[in-house]
């Protein structure tokens, strides 16, 4: 059962191994090739991301803020093994690995099917039991609707779905990407106990989000500017560092 408590009451006797740790990373993407850059030289790679560090453990709902553009999303892409990084290492902790992530996304759904087929098509792909799929729609609010096809679902609605996808297995992280976009108040409340239901359990949540009043559910967070990591601490003062501009 759910409660709507964001703090985490997560404890151990001795440390507890980080659920991943990612050092130094850097992905750099080539620009695309234009006529110039046939007949002379062409524009070096852009660079994404730069030298970022990052450890997650068991507990922690962790911020990622940052203007469009910084690194957020390609910081999650690179962490659910959708891009490879150019420089830098992923290590993950012994019960983690990358196909066991939770990745919450609302674009990726068969617009021709209803809400409960796209759910069970990603659990038959996932490996996730046929009876997670009423559960997670049910932890997310839209179990009476799981008879709608998708294409007209409004957008929290899409929102709430790739948060159920996210929780067929129960993942020990998971990974969201502006999840909170298009929630209303009831979504935001069901979004929140998922988070602290993470944390109490000693899982890990990385949270990519503009929005300030996320941070009360999170235990710390980071500010990416250009690629760079240049903040990482409390919420309340990274979203200042984030809409100010964080020192580096």
């Amino acid at each position: 059962m759910l409660d709507g408590s964001a703090a985490s009451t997560y404890t151990c006797d001795v440390a507890p191994s980080p659920l991943l740790t990612a050092t130094a990373l850097t992905v750099r993407f080539p620009e695309p090739l234009t006529f110039r850059g046939l007949i002379g030289r062409r524009a070096p790679p852009r660079t994404v991301l730069e030298g970022v560090d990052l450890t997650l453990g068991p507990g922690e709902i962790v911020g990622v803020l940052g203007a469009n553009g910084g690194g957020k999303s390609t910081l999650l892409r690179v962490l659910a093994g959708l891009v490879a990084p150019t420089i830098g290492a992923v290590e993950w902790g012994p019960s983690v690995s990358a196909p066991a992530l939770g990745v919450a996304d609302e674009r990726s759904f068969h617009w021709r099917l209803t809400v409960a087929e796209n759910l069970r098509y990603f659990a038959a792909l996932q490996g996730a039991a046929p009876a997670a799929v009423p559960e997670a729609l049910a932890r997310v609010g839209v179990l009476d609707k799981a008879d709608v096809p998708v294409r007209i679902c409004s957008s929290g609605m899409r929102a709430r779905l790739g948060l159920a996808r996210a929780l067929l297995r129960a993942p020990p992280v998971l990974l969201l990407d502006e999840v909170e976009r298009g929630l209303d108040a009831e979504g935001r409340t069901r979004l929140t106990a998922v988070l602290a239901e993470y944390a109490n359990r000693g899982r890990a949540v990385l949270l990519a989000t503009h929005d300030p009043a996320m941070a009360p559910s999170m235990t710390r967070a980071l500010v990416l500017r250009g690629g760079r990591l240049v903040f990482d601490g409390a919420p309340a003062a990274a979203f200042e560092a984030s809409s100010a501009g964080a020192p580096t």
